[in-house]
């Protein structure tokens, strides 16, 4: 996962698990182990799409369906692959066993 993917997921796990919608850029920082730099690149789409509302100290979620949609636009899932593997076997055999 990259670290603009990281900083999505950590905001859409706020607003699911503790119901949370205002976030600072230092604390998403602190939170992700990366740059505040980089968490302003990483909000720069979703202000211009309106998902989220930019203000002095704070910025808040609007829309965190069309943030979930966003996310999964950009997102490349065959890089959080991390074992595949083949088996010659029926896929009812698999099953079954």
């Amino acid at each position: 996962m990259r670290r603009i993917e990281r900083i999505y997921c950590e905001i859409l796990q706020k607003i699911i698990k503790h119901n949370k919608r205002v976030f600072t850029q230092k604390k998403l920082a602190e939170e992700c182990n990366i740059s505040i730099g980089t968490v302003n690149y990483a909000l720069k789409p979703l202000h211009q799409m309106g998902i989220i509302e930019k203000k002095q100290r704070n910025f808040k979620t609007l829309n965190p369906k069309k943030l979930l949609l966003y996310w999964a636009s950009i997102r490349n899932l065959n890089s959080d692959i991390t074992y595949s593997t083949y088996s010659s076997k029926n896929i009812r055999e698999i099953e079954n066993s």
